[in-house]
């Protein structure tokens, strides 16, 4: 049976491994709520991307707060939030080879309920992530941008809007979210999610094939230990060291 499951895809990476590997050794399918880079805004981004009007990529800023009271673990956060803000990062710029992570308790938690994020990818582009489970949710409580040698694009929370910056141009190209037939809010990530998971079962496709499929899961996790690994040690530390 193929299997679309919630993120995180495990608090550990060795039952995640085991997860991944099961399903491959099985022929199934396997896809994770991963559900932010399947909205029309992210869609048009990327293929700013493959139509080569961003160009070589230099740097990523990534941003995500959502006001979480709940007490959990000390890595409640980081393990909970960012499998969201990992995948955009890696949907749009590759994998992640290096991270340098700072981490807070803001005054009366328990938790490392604030954190930033350094990042290098392996093809050489540069990352930043801040997250926060202590500001109140406002407009907008995500924000990505992308910059590269022919431009530069910026997205508000993922579907509100997504705006391309062209390098020597002061024309900017803009699509918003419409008011009538469009995403009502952000629940509608989740609607898109699952219905592209189906839609690509139906259509017959492989497991390698899958958008946002559990390898993206797992590869998300092992970045987000090496983050806490570099908490915890105040150090810089490679995604497949941890």
């Amino acid at each position: 049976m193929h299997v679309l499951c919630e993120k995180p895809i495990s608090n550990e990476i060795a039952p995640a491994e085991q997860m991944v590997a099961l399903a491959k050794e099985k022929g199934l399918c396997f896809g994770v709520d991963l559900n932010h880079r399947f909205t029309p805004a992210a869609r048009l981004a990327k293929q700013w991307m493959d139509d080569g009007r961003v160009g070589h990529l230099l740097f990523m800023n990534m941003s995500m707060w959502i006001q979480n009271p709940r007490e959990s673990s000390p890595w409640f956060q980081i393990k909970a939030l960012h499998p969201h803000t990992v995948d955009i990062m890696r949907y749009y710029c590759g994998d992640i080879e290096a991270v340098q992570c700072f981490a807070v308790k803001a005054p009366g938690r328990s938790i490392y309920s604030t954190a930033q994020f350094n990042m290098r990818f392996t093809n050489g582009c540069l990352g930043h992530l801040t997250g926060s489970y202590d500001i109140e949710r406002g407009h907008p409580m995500e924000r990505c941008e992308v910059a590269g040698l022919k431009g530069r694009f910026v997205i508000d929370d993922m579907y509100r809007e997504a705006t391309l910056y062209p390098a020597g141009d002061m024309e900017k190209r803009v699509f918003s979210n419409p008011v009538f037939g469009g995403m009502r809010d952000f629940e509608d990530t989740f609607v898109n999610r699952l219905g592209r998971f189906v839609e690509q079962l139906e259509e017959g496709a492989k497991p390698d094939e899958i958008d946002g499929a559990g390898h993206d899961g797992l590869q998300a996790q092992k970045v987000l230990a090496a983050a806490i690994e570099s908490v915890k040690r105040e150090e810089i530390v490679y995604v497949e060291e941890q």
